[in-house]
């Protein structure tokens, strides 16, 4: 009744069974084991043989990636060592222990082809996750812009420059300050008590060599409103440059106000310039004649105390402001509505706020422009000085020399050089005293033999319209003993300096030192290399 068993077919069919099953088994896939070294060592030859050349190669990148990548906490994977498609030399196969549990975990029974798949998606996750991160960082970046644009801003809106302008000094100058030593009058002025140690200042007063300078200032007020306060901030500049050697602010207040066309002259020593040019200075002082300085007001009160004009911004905050809307316009931020109210949305091609970069290059040229002005002002106040000078030297040219000789006495004893003057008073003042500089000269030589000052002391008053012929004896010792003696061309010229008149009363000072007109000469030449 079996004998259906023992068929041929049957047969047949159980060998093609039996290869099938031997062929599925010789193709399939080698697996990664992470059971332990020996076999995860075996696992990845096997697996890394099966792969095609390109493959074995992202293989052995992939599986380096995530070694590297596991347990690597807040540091970045370099995904540019993942490059699944360049072929390169086969690397070491990893020794188990450099895989963590979670990570043998993940490996145990993957074949080459899911590795690879494995770390791609990893590496383009930690690419997305950069992205990202990189997005929220540009926003903090571009909120952090906003707000420091905010509070510049707020600086600004209370500018009132146009008020602000109406404020002008017409004079500033540094001077060194003569007083007694218990005259505090000057810092009573300015300071508070509590704001200034008077002790040392009475003990910098008493010496001659830490004497304080002082600053004199001149206002003049086309401002509406009543000011009964001003923020001044002062500029100490070399005579050659607008960089500051020193800036600092004062405040003055006006118990009774200063109104529209009112102007005001102060004479005052700021507090810092104890600090400055006192005896405990802490650096050597330039020279008070190298020194240019420019005040410029910052801040007006009105009778409540409350500023309504000027903003306490400095270059360095304009600076910085032009310099956030630069950096907000240039980035590329993440586009918020809150952002977009507040200063403006920023673009490619518009500005963040031209209402804003407008005020900051209009204040900005109105500080600059007050360097360039108290330059101008210094020099033109010196000029004036110079003019009022040469107007009061006008009448010593009508104090006339007519005639001048120089010679020598022909006493046999003992010779004197002799001066003889005649002299015509035009200028309508009685004169019982002149003071003259003569210049003896001859044709041959290009120096003068004797370039001195006289002085003669009238025995009788000379009236004006008087002529007078004055003999004059300089002391032989002195410069006159070197002109020559016994010469036919000896030229004298004299020139009046200074005339006294009854009571030894001085008569038109002419007073217009070197130090002034080398000063003006150098404030000139600087503003002509500046173009103001």
């Amino acid at each position: 009744m079996f004998t259906w068993l023992w068929r041929p077919w049957p047969v047949f069919l159980i060998l093609i069974i039996v290869l099938i099953i031997t062929l599925t088994s010789g193709c399939t896939k080698p697996q990664l084991d992470t059971t332990n070294a020996e076999r995860f060592r075996a696992s990845v030859m096997a697996v890394r043989d099966k792969l095609p050349a390109d493959a074995s190669a992202a293989f052995d990148a992939a599986l380096s990636a995530l070694i590297a990548g596991d347990g690597a906490g807040d540091e970045p994977l370099n995904d540019t060592s993942l490059q699944l498609n360049q072929p390169r030399q086969r690397l070491p196969i990893p020794a188990l222990d450099q895989l963590s549990p979670a990570l043998r975990q993940q490996l145990q029974g993957r074949t080459g082809r899911e590795v690879i798949a494995i770390a791609t998606k990893g590496a383009e996750q930690r690419a997305a996750n950069r992205q990202r991160a990189e997005a929220l960082a540009r926003e903090r970046e571009r909120r952090q812009l906003l707000d420091d644009i905010r509070t510049i801003r707020a600086k600004l809106s209370g500018l009132e420059l146009e008020t602000l302008q109406g404020l002008t000094v017409t004079r500033a100058q540094l001077v060194l300050e003569e007083r007694a030593e218990d005259d505090t009058s000057l810092v009573r002025d300015w300071f508070d008590v509590s704001d200034f140690n008077r002790d040392q200042a009475s003990a910098t007063e008493a010496d001659d060599k830490s004497r304080l300078p002082a600053i004199e200032l001149e206002l003049t007020s086309q401002v509406r409103n009543g000011i009964y306060a001003l923020l001044f901030e002062v500029e100490l500049l070399p005579i050659d440059s607008t960089e500051p050697w020193r800036r600092f602010q004062i405040k003055q207040r006006f118990s009774r106000g200063l109104f529209y066309g009112q102007s005001a002259t102060r004479r005052f020593v700021p507090k810092q310039f104890a600090e400055l040019f006192g005896a405990d200075a802490v650096e050597t002082p330039p020279d008070l004649g190298s020194l240019v300085m420019v005040v410029r007001p910052v801040r007006l009160f009105g009778a409540d105390g409350q500023a309504f004009a000027g903003a306490d911004i400095n270059d360095a905050e304009l600076a910085r402001l032009q310099m956030l809307i630069n950096k907000l316009n240039q980035s590329v931020a993440i586009q918020t509505p809150e952002a977009d109210q507040s200063v403006g949305q920023p673009t490619k091609t518009s500005a963040v706020d031209e209402a804003i970069a407008a005020e900051a290059k209009a204040l900005g040229a109105w500080r600059d422009a007050s360097i360039a002005r108290a330059f101008k002002a210094e020099a033109e106040g010196i000029r004036a000085e110079q003019r009022v000078a040469e107007a009061a030297r006008e009448p010593l040219s009508r104090f006339l020399v007519e005639q001048a000789r120089f010679h020598w006495s022909e006493s046999q004893i003992h010779r004197k050089p002799i001066i003889e003057l005649r002299v015509h008073n035009n200028t309508g003042e009685t004169i019982s005293w002149c003071h003259c500089r003569g210049q003896l000269t001859s044709p041959e030589r290009d120096r003068p033999w004797v370039d001195a000052p006289l002085e003669h002391r009238l025995r009788d008053n000379l009236a004006p319209g008087e002529k007078r012929d004055l003999r004059i004896v300089p002391n032989w010792l002195g410069p006159w003993g070197g002109g020559p003696k016994d010469r036919k061309d000896l030229k004298l010229e004299i020139e009046i300096t200074r005339l006294v008149g009854q009571g030894r009363k001085p008569l038109f000072v002419y007073d217009f030192p070197e130090e002034k007109t080398a000063r003006l000469r150098a404030l000139e030449a600087f503003i002509a290399t500046q173009g103001w």
